[in-house]
C-alpha cells in the first residue's frame, strides 16, 4: 500500500471544505430527499441547514464538496422522514440547542478527518 505524499490530506480537506458541490452531489441530496417523499424545495433547504448546522442555506448549490458529501451519507443513512428533525414551530431566533460557531464546526471536521486517516505503523 503506497502512502499518500505529504500534505496530501491536507490538500484533500482544503479542497472539501472550500471546492463548490459538484452537480452530482446535488443531485444525489435531491434524489435522497425525493426518495423520503420530501418534494419541495423550502422543506428541503431547512433540513439540509438544520442537518448541516448552517444558519441557512439558499440552494444547495451554495454547498462545499465536504457539506454535501456529510448531507448526502446522512439522509443515505436516514430510513424514514420521520428521522428527520421537525422543522414545525422553529424560528431564527429560538434554537432548542445552540449550534457550534462555523469555523469551530469546519476545525472540529477537520481533525476528525486527519485523525481517522492517521493509522499507526506496524
Amino acid at each position: 500500500m503506497t502512502r499518500p505524499k505529504p500534505g496530501a490530506n491536507l490538500r484533500r480537506l482544503q479542497r472539501l471544505a472550500t471546492e463548490p458541490a459538484t452537480p452530482t452531489q446535488v443531485g444525489a441530496a435531491i434524489a435522497e430527499f425525493e426518495r423520503l417523499g420530501i418534494h419541495d424545495r423550502s422543506e428541503r433547504l431547512a433540513l439540509s441547514a438544520a442537518l448541516l448546522s448552517l444558519d441557512e442555506l439558499t440552494s444547495t448549490t451554495d454547498l462545499t464538496m465536504g457539506q454535501a458529501g456529510k448531507l448526502v451519507g446522512i439522509l443515505r443513512a436516514t430510513r424514514a422522514p420521520s428521522e428527520l428533525p421537525d422543522l414545525a414551530g422553529q424560528d431564527d431566533d429560538n434554537h432548542d440547542t445552540p449550534r457550534p460557531a462555523p469555523i469551530a464546526e469546519l476545525l472540529n471536521s477537520l481533525v476528525r478527518a486527519i485523525a481517522s486517516a492517521i493509522k499507526p505503523t506496524r
